[in-house]
């Protein structure tokens, strides 16, 4: 069995790991189940699309994008925390959601016309991330993903599968927005790990947050001093994990 690989305890943050770029949708029935279900999501989460400046809100980590607000989320779930006011606003689209094994994470996302989501690696391999596209305004070259040294168009309702932990990066060159729902799940091999990983990923955004906050580079900072200060936030997670997943505030995912 492959070995879990964080981020946060590496050197540099590019990932040499064994996985593919991208899987295949039709391999996984969970994503089978996405793709059959897209058109209720559709149906139900158009307000978001007719109304983004109130529904969306700008991602935290500004130097992940050309330009501040290109890129603009909501989360309906975040690494095994529900956002409740979101779910009951989309009661099927958070049914279909909860019936997915090992679900831990669900935003929907926009992308400006002349956004860019620069390069960047996710913070572990544990998990495979989902894009399913709601509306895609151009095909490649002038919108697409790329992930290593591979590159795929978005296609409206077929689900992108990819290794997160490879570095990737999107675009819209387009002159119209972009929107598709991101979506977590634990790879089988890992999911007896799931409560850990969670800790885990909620511990680097913590940090990464910290960071943004005081403009500094996470990776720029001396290894043993970026350890000590996240195995402190890291032992915060696993005790208040609990809490978060009942009551805790919200935090923007990617």
């Amino acid at each position: 069995m492959q070995k879990i690989w964080y981020q946060v305890y590496e050197s540099q943050p590019a990932y040499q790991g064994s996985e593919p770029y991208f899987y295949s949708y039709e391999d996984f029935n969970w994503a089978k189940k996405l793709k059959e279900a897209f058109p209720q999501m559709l149906e139900e989460l158009q307000p978001l699309m007719n109304d983004k400046d109130q529904a969306l809100t700008a991602y935290f980590r500004d130097a992940s994008q050309n330009k501040v607000g290109a890129w603009k989320t909501t989360g309906l779930k975040f690494w095994s925390r529900n956002h409740n006011k979101n779910l009951q606003k989309y009661p099927k689209t958070a049914a279909i959601l909860n019936s997915i094994p090992n679900l831990v994470g669900a935003t929907f996302n926009l992308l400006e016309p002349g956004g860019e989501i620069m390069p960047h690696n996710g913070e572990t391999n544990a998990n495979i991330r989902c894009q399913i596209p709601f509306k895609v305004p151009k095909g490649l070259p002038e919108c697409g993903f790329k992930v290593g040294d591979q590159s795929n168009a978005w296609e409206v309702g077929t689900p992108l599968l990819f290794t997160d932990a490879h570095r990737h990066t999107a675009w819209n060159h387009s002159k119209e927005t972009r929107y598709l729902m991101i979506v977590d799940v634990i790879r089988e091999e890992f999911q007896e790990a799931t409560y850990s990983i969670c800790c885990n990923v909620m511990a680097m955004q913590s940090l990464a947050i910290v960071c943004s906050l005081l403009k500094v580079d996470i990776f720029k900072i001396n290894y043993t001093v970026r350890r000590m200060l996240y195995l402190p936030i890291l032992a915060f997670w696993y005790l208040y994990m609990p809490i978060h997943r009942k009551f805790g505030s919200y935090i923007y995912g990617s």
